[in-house]
């Protein structure tokens, strides 16, 4: 483990290696969420959206307005594939739920040292955050629950990889662009994340000057990339008529 903690900071070899091991219990929440929220994602069922949308869906104008033209072109490239969003909806809600609790691990463990991460502290967290009740009211729209879970866990990617490597924030950001056009309620994820980083450097912070300032650089990185990432978003955004 001496090996992990000595690499270089923000490279890309040193995030692939700080991960080995991390994927095992991504894998372990995501078949656990995927069985216990089954009856969700095997039953079809149809909400008052559903029927809205059936007759044409929400206009272009609508999304741009939102600041969600991310979903607006997830949507059409879907339907350039040959796929009705609307009759598929409960297929692709299980693969956006899935994506969701592959990734709730990440979202505990994207500011620890690399190499120090424990699983059984952050296997009963993710497993809390992605069965607690809250999560589940959004699997009653299923014809938009896969687009917001996908953009959650887009978000919360995009903090990992920047927390653990920070000089991959370009990546980072463009995540999180992806993720705010699609659902801008990521913030509330991410801006819990930050709140855990902040903490955790908060507690491990020691010593005088620069190294004591130097455990801040992940979550004060990241927490740029997604003022950045906002602003963009923000920009993108259509008047509304």
């Amino acid at each position: 483990m001496r090996h992990i903690l000595a690499m270089r900071p923000g490279t890309a070899s040193a995030l692939v290696t700080s991960t080995r091991g991390l994927w095992g219990i991504c894998a372990a929440v995501a078949i656990i969420c995927i069985l216990a929220r089954l009856p969700f994602l095997v039953a079809p069922g149809l909400s008052v959206d559903s029927y809205i949308n059936f007759a044409g869906g929400p206009a272009k104008e609508r999304f741009l307005s939102q600041g969600r033209f991310g979903q607006f072109l997830l949507l059409r490239a879907m339907q350039g594939m040959g796929v009705d969003p609307e009759t598929s909806a409960t297929l692709f809600q299980g693969v956006g739920f899935a994506c969701f609790a592959f990734v709730a691990p990440l979202f505990f463990a994207a500011f620890d040292r690399p190499g120090q991460t424990r699983a059984f502290a952050i296997l009963l967290p993710a497993l809390l955050l992605v069965l607690h009740p809250f999560q589940a009211e959004i699997l009653t729209f299923s014809e938009a629950s896969f687009t917001a879970l996908i953009a959650i866990a887009t978000g919360i990617a995009a903090i990992f990889i920047t927390a653990r490597a920070p000089q991959l924030w370009w990546l980072g950001m463009a995540l999180m662009v992806a993720a705010l056009s699609t659902y801008q309620l990521v913030l509330n994820y991410v801006g819990i994340m930050l709140l855990l980083g902040l903490t955790r450097a908060g507690i491990d912070a020691e010593g005088d000057g620069a190294a004591r300032w130097r455990v801040y650089r992940p979550s004060v990185t990241s927490a740029i990339m997604v003022a950045a990432s906002v602003m963009y978003a923000l920009a993108q955004q259509a008047p509304t008529v």
